[in-house]
């Protein structure tokens, strides 16, 4: 449904686009990603197909959009899911795109912890962010939501969407095109499986 955009699209998109920052930090995501053979859930792609995507949304579907925003929409699983450390980030690029990734981290959850729990804890964290991490995480919510009808249950379906919308609707400071967006085609995909709008 959210195609990739092609360099020449994302360059006419993104005002302060820049074509070296844009190949040295999907170069080093694709690296970190595929360095620990990472695949995408129910399709079994290649992981690094998962935030090229997210950065072409961002781009797409934002009212604005920096370069940071774009290169941390890049890198923003590269924390939680390689074995990249947050510091190594911030020596390669820079505070601002590093600050942003921090924010998109999820915590170590300790084990026991509900769905409901991580839930509560994202709304808290996303919603104290700062916009431009906010937004890129609204990017990111829409392409893990966009095709999770194909692969599972309608009723896990409902319990993921209907989290995410809430964790969405606590990013008030979000792009305010990319939200709108985002909220209407969720709700969207719960009317279409009989579900109330969240």
């Amino acid at each position: 449904m959210f195609e990739e955009l092609s360099h020449l699209r994302m360059k006419l998109l993104v005002s302060d686009f820049d074509d070296a920052k844009m190949r040295q930090t999907a170069a080093f995501m694709v690296a970190a990603h595929e360095g620990v053979g990472q695949k995408r859930d129910y399709t079994g792609e290649p992981y690094y197909t998962h935030p090229i995507r997210v950065a072409s949304i961002l781009a797409q579907h934002s009212g604005d959009v920096t370069m940071a925003q774009i290169q941390a929409a890049l890198l923003h699983d590269v924390v939680e899911d390689t074995k990249v450390k947050s510091e190594v980030l911030r020596a390669i690029f820079g505070d601002e795109v590093t600050d942003m990734v921090d924010w998109l981290t999820n915590p170590a959850y300790p084990p026991g912890y509900t769905r409901e729990e991580r839930t509560e804890e994202q709304k808290t964290r996303m919603g104290m962010a700062p916009a431009n991490a906010q937004s890129v995480k609204v990017a990111d919510i829409l392409h893990n939501c966009s095709d999770l009808r194909q692969y599972a249950t309608p009723d896990y379906v409902i319990r993921y969407i209907s989290a995410k919308i809430e964790v969405i609707t606590n990013m008030q400071s979000a792009d305010s095109k990319l939200r709108n967006l985002a909220l209407e085609f969720l709700n969207l995909e719960l009317e279409k499986l009989g579900a109330p709008e969240a």
